[in-house]
């Protein structure tokens, strides 16, 4: 065999292995607790700790309506809390932990969380929120297949969280963190088919109005990707609205990609090369425009759009961009 050809065996085997390559899973703890429970004021801080030790680990923690029903974040959503609840049998006493879908020790949480570092996962999810024009906010939902996995029907489960909520309640404890607010999707997870070629994505929206009480700059969207069996195949957190709004202000101020034009537009967009996604904000950080797979040289109609400065935010080659666009 010539060396030439060789070489080429090399190559070709290498993008082989970069397109079946797996990535990193990011496990994720289902945390219940209750405000009147005194076992849940004595564990929590535990579990509070192993997650500082496992900074990649993600959490939502539901309150319950057993054992006590004047949980003080139950009462603002019995029926959901106590949904989740009984979809892994767990009803009953807290505090409880599902970790990937499995049930562990609040004791042992640490350990538990050591021995699932390192996991890898054939799919990722990536979610991102944005404050919608009638004050609703969306959540964007992006799963892809990064290898090969004979898995073709999963399911789907996307809560809203606020991050950190300082109240006092019954058990003493005053501060609580991830504390799930409203499902988006059925509390058992959306019955949803996975995408079938490695590289393939599928994409999902959910809008919803965020309550009277919550802090809008605190809430954050957790996307569960599970087995039938309810086994995880991967999580994900989107990031804040404040996050949002941060970044596109950043953006504003800086000249990053030129991948799209002409720059000043009036209504069609090109773009030089072919990218996986990308989203179209306003100078609110609000979501305008959503494609998916857009090719290179593709006319992108923007016409009803009006006059201003826009961010796009996109992916090519699983590497994000942003570029500012400016509309005439």
């Amino acid at each position: 065999m010539n060396r030439l050809l060789i070489s080429s065996c090399v190559v070709l085997f290498l993008c082989a292995i970069h397109a079946n390559a797996q990535i990193a899973k990011t496990n994720i703890i289902e945390h219940f607790t209750n405000t009147s429970c005194s076992s849940c004021a004595a564990a929590n801080p535990i579990v509070q700790a192993a997650l500082e030790a496992h900074p990649g680990t993600l959490r939502i923690s539901f309150h319950p309506s057993s054992p006590y029903s004047n949980d003080f974040f139950n009462t603002q959503n019995m029926v959901e809390n106590d949904a989740r609840t009984n979809f892994y049998g767990v009803y009953g006493a807290t505090p409880r932990l599902i970790v990937n879908g499995l049930p562990y020790s609040t004791g042992s949480i640490s350990n538990t969380l050591s021995s699932l570092a390192g996991g890898m996962t054939n799919y990722k999810i990536q979610l991102t929120q944005t404050d919608l024009s009638n004050d609703n906010v969306n959540t964007e939902v992006v799963i892809k297949k990064i290898a090969e996995d004979d898995i073709t029907d999963a399911l789907l489960f996307v809560g809203a969280v606020e991050d950190t909520i300082y109240q006092t309640t019954n058990n003493g404890e005053t501060v609580h963190y991830d504390v799930f607010r409203k499902t988006l999707t059925a509390i058992g997870g959306n019955t949803i088919s996975l995408p079938i070629m490695v590289g393939d994505s599928v994409v999902f929206n959910f809008e919803y109005e965020p309550g009277d009480n919550w802090q809008r700059d605190q809430l954050r969207s957790i996307g569960i990707l599970q087995e039938m069996n309810k086994n995880v195949i991967n999580s994900a957190r989107s990031n804040s609205l404040h996050d949002v709004a941060a970044s596109i202000a950043e953006d504003m101020d800086a000249g990053l990609s030129n991948l799209f034009y002409p720059n000043p537009f009036t209504g069609d967009l090109k773009i030089d090369e072919s990218v996986e996604q990308f989203s179209l904000y306003n100078q609110f950080g609000q979501l305008v425009f959503f494609s998916l797979n857009t090719q290179q040289t593709s006319d992108v109609d923007l016409t009803s759009l009006s006059q201003g400065i826009y961010i796009v935010v996109g992916y090519r080659n699983e590497y994000m961009f942003t570029q500012k666009l400016i509309k005439r």
